[in-house]
């Protein structure tokens, strides 16, 4: 038994309020504060600390007329806020519960570039095509290519095979992480904040962990924006009294594998002056590369909140003739996307 101004008293009214008997009145929040008249008072604190490491290397080759680049970098950083307004707090008195993989962390970063003069290729088709005809000798073996006519071509001839570059940049990252946030619902508690602390400031809790549930049998929900890229019925409503033990970042957006290309090509004017066109293309095989959280825009996060739980064990993956947790709901469902393929053409004279 406790008093009515015992502190887990005030907490616990306040983490019941969405279960009272049927009939009476949930009581106001701030009549529960120990400051009557205040309705929130907030702290900001230089508390937080941070680390990263990280392992890079790169790698440069030039070989003919190939320039081959590549750069990777494996690193982790961890801290308790990314931000000074991080408001993934769920217990500010346990800043050591909010120490997880950062908001920007991003665990594999490769890099690949390349440039390569396609006049040395074209010159080796114009060469095995004129001997195609060639037959092999006695010994059943063709004679030796000549050597590369160089540039033994007419004004015409350099004009159009002459000056052609190829390059491009391939990207591949780590999806950057991202809390899933207990948003209440039908969870049997019927409030965010299961933990009973009413702070009011950013998530009240998070969800607790089923470990190999299995997941949907479909990943195309009806009624639901893209592709299901999540397991939610590993997600399971946190018991009463307690901050759930999913924690900060616990899931990651979708990887990231993107091909940048450019086609060149370079007409010589004068000796000093020179006119260059480029067919540049973004994402050139249009590969869709989803985000299931954008960290530049917080404010657009329903799709990492669980707003819906049911079954026995209030399971957000729950689908049931009485509840329905799947079709038309936006749960580990895309917010965006990256770029489409994009194309764009230039000229530039050089003088």
């Amino acid at each position: 038994m406790v008093g009515n101004r015992d502190a887990s008293y005030i907490n616990l009214v306040a983490a019941c309020q969405g279960i009272l008997a049927s009939g009476s009145t949930p009581p106001d929040v701030n009549t529960l504060r120990p400051f009557i008249g205040f309705g929130q008072i907030y702290s900001l604190q230089n508390a937080a600390n941070s680390s990263y490491n990280a392992f890079q290397t790169t790698l440069r080759r030039t070989r003919g007329p190939l320039i081959l680049g590549v750069s990777y970098t494996y690193s982790h950083s961890i801290d308790e806020a990314s931000d000074r307004s991080d408001n993934t707090f769920v217990n500010t008195l346990d800043l050591a519960s909010n120490r997880a993989s950062s908001d920007f962390d991003q665990r594999h970063l490769l890099n690949v570039s390349y440039v390569y003069q396609l006049e040395t290729l074209f010159q080796h088709i114009r060469n095995f095509w004129a001997h195609i005809d060639d037959k092999p000798d006695e010994t059943g073996s063709f004679p030796p290519l000549p050597p590369l006519p160089g540039n033994k071509l007419s004004g015409l001839g350099r004009a159009l095979w002459e000056g052609w570059e190829l390059s491009g940049i391939t990207t591949f990252q780590s999806g950057t992480p991202f809390s899933v946030v207990n948003g209440g619902g039908n969870n049997g508690i019927g409030l965010p904040d299961n933990a009973g602390v009413a702070n009011g400031i950013g998530p009240g809790s998070f969800p607790d962990i089923v470990r190999g549930a299995p997941a949907p049998k479909s990943s195309q929900i009806s009624g639901s924006f893209g592709p299901l890229l999540g397991n939610p019925s590993q997600f399971v409503a946190p018991r009463g009294l307690t901050f759930g033990d999913a924690g900060r970042n616990f899931l990651n957006n979708p990887h990231r594998l993107n091909f940048d290309m450019a086609l060149l090509k370079h007409y010589k004017i004068t000796e000093r002056s020179e006119l260059e066109f480029r067919a540049e293309a973004f994402n050139i095989f249009n590969h869709t590369q989803f985000r299931i959280f954008d960290p530049n825009n917080p404010g657009n996060s329903g799709n990492n909140v669980i707003n819906c739980y049911g079954g026995a064990n209030y399971n957000a993956g729950y689908q049931g003739p009485a509840t329905d947790c799947l079709t038309g709901n936006s749960f580990l469902h895309p917010v965006d996307a990256h770029r489409p393929r994009t194309l764009q053409f230039g000229v530039k004279f050089s003088f």
